[in-house]
């Protein structure tokens, strides 16, 4: 019986080794907001990943699918209007995950997010003129549904003073401010992340498996960020592009159908201008490569 629980606990302190070895080789994640490019590709994060047993994997695998389709991601315009329709029992099985593996820092972490998440969610239905949602609709994501539904037409839901966020989150979202709410959710979500990062990897190895978790979080918040970056960029050439064109075009037209006498005196002034300047000819023929 010795041996066995001698095994069982030389086991656990080979797992907790190898991660400590495995958040040690993990680069510094720096803020969405700062980051130009992730420091670790997903293939090798996958592949450091490697090094946890088959269960905890199945944890880290099982939390960061449940946080990825419930937690506010960026685009956040396409964002339910109901309070729980997609994820009915997260948060209960969150909270069994951790309970289970003992992981309290990142489960108060993770309950953060479904609340906001809850919350959004609720404003966002309401002011599409919805009515309150039943107190079981999502009741397994958040601990404040019965809150929302009995407060339902209080701004906040009397749920500010708990929620300081919530007055600018419910501001942005009324005066259709896209960027500006994104913005301020992947803050808050970053922070709650950072912290709970913070704490675990404080308090010892016995918080390893917490902390790689909430560095895969962290990893996928910026990963979201930077892609959505590049596609508003990509959007915003675009319609640059498109303006200019716009612009552009009826100007060129007019040219094309205007006085063809201009583009004679102008053909005229060029070459009036080579045979007056002939260190002109010598310049243009040096940049296009030529002799003079």
């Amino acid at each position: 019986m010795r041996d066995t629980a001698a095994s069982v606990n030389d086991s656990a302190h080979t797992a907790d080794t190898t991660y400590i070895d495995l958040l040690l080789s993990l680069p510094e994640l720096k803020s969405p907001f700062v980051a130009r490019q992730l420091p670790i590709s997903r293939w090798q994060l996958g592949k450091r990943l490697g090094q946890l047993s088959p269960a905890h994997r199945r944890v880290l695998d099982s939390v960061c699918n449940a946080m990825q389709r419930s937690v506010p991601r960026p685009p956040f315009e396409h964002l339910p209007t109901a309070v729980d329709r997609d994820l009915p029992g997260s948060g209960l099985q969150l909270q069994t995950w951790c309970e289970q593996w003992g992981l309290a820092d990142l489960y108060t972490c993770l309950q953060n997010q479904l609340d906001r998440r809850c919350l959004l969610a609720a404003l966002r239905r309401r002011q599409a003129g919805a009515a309150a949602p039943t107190v079981g609709a999502g009741a397994g994501l958040s601990a404040c549904v019965r809150q929302v539904v009995q407060q339902w037409s209080q701004p906040h839901f009397q749920l500010q003073h708990r929620f300081p966020w919530l007055p600018a989150v419910r501001e942005l979202l009324e005066s259709g401010d896209t960027a500006g709410l994104e913005r301020l959710l992947v803050q808050h979500t970053w922070d709650d992340y950072s912290h709970c990062w913070e704490r675990c990897c404080r308090v010892g190895y016995e918080h390893n498996l917490a902390a790689v978790i909430v560095y895969v979080l962290r990893w996928q918040l910026v990963d979201d960020w930077l892609a959505q970056s590049a596609e508003r960029s990509a959007q915003v050439f675009e319609d640059t592009v498109t303006a200019l064109t716009g612009a552009i075009a009826p100007a060129v037209t007019k040219d094309a159908g205007g006085d063809q006498n201009r583009d004679a005196n102008q053909e005229t002034l060029f070459h009036q201008d080579t045979v007056s300047h002939p260190e002109t000819v010598s310049n243009q023929d040096l940049r296009r490569g030529g002799t003079p």
